[in-house]
């Protein structure tokens, strides 16, 4: 157990780190960063690391590199990474897309796909943030947000028409929050506190 929650909060952070949108190029000197893994290796798994400017040599090396930690790391149609009981862990796409071990699609900043959910809650904007996508909506962790910014979309997802509140069991009096559905059915969860939000959205 303890093992999936490190690698759940490696994925979380991994993404976050790399949401500048910049790419870098693998170096085969890579200094090790505070998690222990190399910077290349952190590189690779938030997408940073473009999977093309790698050469045999550096996925050998990061393949190893995995493999000192207990996963399977494979370069076979873009890339996969396994835990050592063969489950899925992060898959990226050659086109770049990004699945964590539940196939559910992860993307990092305000770049959202487009989808019924999406179309329902105005985008936050926030580029230090990642959303996980799924079949039954999404969920979204913004980093980096004020208390006038979160008040602020507080009232767009007012304005949106999620106007028919849910009761929730707590409520943070220093928070902003907003626990509603619209006339189509569609819900949306929104809690901010101390710098930082969760959205989630689902029907």
């Amino acid at each position: 157990m303890t093992k999936r929650i490190l690698i759940a909060l490696l994925c979380v952070l991994l993404l976050l780190t790399g949401l500048a949108g910049c790419k870098k190029t693998p170096d085969d000197d890579a200094d090790t960063t505070t998690s222990g893994f190399s910077d290349d290796f952190e590189a690779l798994m938030d997408g940073a690391l473009e999977l093309d400017d790698l050469s045999d040599a550096q996925k050998r090396k990061l393949a190893e590199e995995g493999a000192e930690r207990g996963f399977v790391v494979t370069f076979d149609n873009g890339l996969t990474v396994l835990d050592d009981n063969g489950r899925v862990i992060l898959r990226r796409t050659e086109d770049g897309a990004v699945y964590d071990e539940y196939g559910n699609l992860i993307v990092a900043g305000s770049d959202w796909p487009d989808n019924e959910f999406t179309r329902q809650v105005p985008n936050p904007m926030i580029e230090t943030s990642s959303t996980t996508f799924n079949a039954q909506g999404f969920t979204s962790m913004l980093d980096e947000m004020d208390k006038a910014a979160a008040e602020a979309y507080a009232k767009k997802l007012r304005e949106a028409g999620f106007t028919i509140d849910i009761p929730v069991d707590f409520s943070y009096s220093k928070g902003v929050e907003v626990n509603a559905k619209n006339a189509a059915g569609y819900i949306v969860e929104f809690f901010w506190a101390n710098g930082g939000a969760d959205l989630k959205a689902s029907k």
